[in-house]
């Protein structure tokens, strides 16, 4: 990663413009490459989410040069997007917006973080299991005349304890296989 200090802030209206501007040039290229198509997170108007506090901005050197969209759910927070400008992926932004995730979902005493991407983004799928994410559910979604394959995915290091349910790789939920210094370091450890 950098060792250039990032600063997160909450985004304002004045934010909007750059913030579509990050999300279209982080998602097209990626998504266009590999399916062909567009996700809604490139195009969406983050006005009504600006307003509801769910958008927060990386800034390095004061520059904006991330996007997390986090939507608090009762019992997980949900990475809607994240999103680094292009001259800036490859430096641990991605995973900074990750963490961000993680300390946010603590700060508000949720214990639960979860994302989703497609199946065929590889890109994404190997930066998620690297920060310890793993695959809780498949769903197939249409889009327009073809079927389009999405992963839900949830980071079980961070479930509650003593749900009791076994994951994929038969980690029994509650009973968490991370390496402590991982748990600790996001500060989901009570």
């Amino acid at each position: 990663m950098s060792t250039v200090p990032v600063k997160f802030r909450q985004a304002n209206p004045v934010d909007k413009e750059t913030i579509q501007r990050i999300s279209a040039a982080a998602y097209i290229p990626a998504y266009m490459a590999v399916l062909g198509t567009i996700p809604k997170p490139a195009t969406e108007d983050y006005g009504k989410r600006i307003e509801k506090g769910e958008v927060w901005i990386l800034e390095v050197e004061g520059e904006p040069t991330g996007v997390a969209v986090l939507e608090e759910r009762a019992d997980h927070l949900l990475i809607y997007s994240i999103a680094v400008k292009p001259d800036a992926q490859r430096k641990g932004y991605g995973a900074a917006l990750l963490e961000f995730a993680d300390q946010r979902a603590v700060g508000i005493g949720l214990l639960e973080v979860r994302l989703y991407t497609n199946e065929r983004m590889e890109a994404n799928l190997r930066l998620y299991r690297r920060h310890g994410f793993a695959e809780i559910a498949k769903r197939y979604i249409q889009v327009g005349p073809d079927r389009c394959s999405s992963i839900w995915f949830g980071d079980w290091t961070r479930l509650r304890p003593g749900s009791g349910q076994a994951d994929d790789r038969g980690n029994r939920r509650g009973q968490l296989k991370a390496p402590a210094s991982l748990l600790l370091r996001r500060g989901f450890c009570r």
